[in-house]
C-alpha cells in the first residue's frame, strides 16, 4: 500500500510538473522545445530557462522577437540554436548561441523625420483646411477662431526589433507667446510653455502612436483663448519647420 500511495504521489507530481512546463513549451522526442506566448509571464519564462539549462536542448523555438533576445541572454547555452516563428525567415531569425558567437548588442539611435511639402502641415481654420501658411497657429487664432492642426510625417523605418523610447515633435516659435493653454497632440494633453520667438520647443511624448511608414500627427485646441505660433514648411528657412523626433533602442 506504501509502494501505491507513493507512486500515486509520483504521479500527481509528474502531472502537475508536466502541465506547467506543457504551458510553456512542447517538448519531443529530438530535445527540441517550441514556447508559447510567455512574454507576459516572466516568471514562467525565466523557469523555462532554467528547466533548459538542466537538459541537452538543441533548438528552441520562439515566437517573438522579443523572446529571441531574453533567450539569447538568458540562456546563454552552448550550441543552442534560437529560431523565430512570427512570420521571420528561419535564415533571417537565427542566431547560433556558440562560444565563437559575438552576443547581440544592445543600441541607441535617434530618428529625425521631416515635413516634405507645404501639403504636409495644415490648420483648420473656419472649416477649411488650409496648407499654405508660413505659420502655425495652435490654439485660439488671433482672428477670434479655435484651430486644429495636422502633420503628416512619411518614410519613417527602423529595424524591426527595435522598441520606441520617446517620440515628439519640435516646433520653432515664429513669435513670442504665453499665457495658460492647453492642447492634445494625439489625445496626450499637452500644456506649453511660454514660447520665445526663434527658440525650439517640443510635445510630450506621444510614442504610443507612432508607426513605421507615414504618421500624422493631430494638434487640437482647447478652450482658452491664448496660442502658441510656430513657423510652418511654406517660408523660405525649410529647417525651422516642425520636425518629428522618435528615439530607439535595438539589437545588433
Amino acid at each position: 500500500m506504501k509502494v501505491l500511495a507513493r507512486i500515486g504521489i509520483l504521479a500527481i507530481v509528474i502531472a502537475v510538473g508536466y502541465g506547467i512546463f506543457y504551458y510553456e513549451a512542447r517538448i519531443s522526442r529530438n530535445n527540441e522545445i517550441a514556447l508559447a506566448a510567455s512574454e507576459h509571464n516572466h516568471a514562467q519564462f525565466d523557469s523555462l530557462v532554467r528547466y533548459i539549462k538542466q537538459v541537452d536542448c538543441q533548438n528552441v523555438y520562439v515566437d517573438s522577437m522579443r523572446q529571441v533576445l531574453d533567450m539569447h541572454h538568458k540562456l546563454r547555452h552552448k550550441d543552442s540554436t534560437l529560431v523565430l516563428e512570427d512570420g521571420w525567415s528561419v535564415a533571417d531569425s537565427t542566431i547560433q548561441d556558440t562560444t565563437e558567437t559575438e552576443a547581440l548588442q544592445l543600441k541607441s539611435a535617434t530618428l529625425e523625420v521631416h515635413l516634405t511639402s507645404g501639403a504636409d502641415d495644415q490648420e483648420l481654420y473656419k472649416g477649411n483646411w488650409i496648407d499654405h501658411s508660413n505659420d502655425l497657429e495652435m490654439g485660439y487664432h488671433t482672428n477670434g477662431v479655435y484651430q486644429e492642426v495636422k502633420l503628416a510625417f512619411s518614410g519613417i523605418s527602423f529595424p524591426q526589433n527595435a522598441e520606441i523610447q520617446e517620440a515628439y515633435v519640435m516646433f520653432c516659435a515664429k513669435s513670442s507667446n504665453s499665457g495658460e493653454l492647453k492642447l492634445s497632440v494625439n489625445q496626450v494633453e499637452w500644456k506649453p510653455e511660454s514660447w520665445t520667438a526663434g527658440e525650439w520647443y517640443r510635445t510630450p511624448d506621444i510614442k504610443a502612436s507612432v508607426v513605421p511608414g507615414s504618421y500624422l500627427v493631430h494638434i487640437l485646441p482647447g478652450v482658452e483663448k491664448t496660442y502658441r505660433n510656430a513657423w510652418a514648411w511654406d517660408q523660405d528657412d525649410k529647417t525651422l519647420a516642425p520636425k518629428l523626433i522618435i528615439k530607439y533602442n535595438y539589437y545588433e
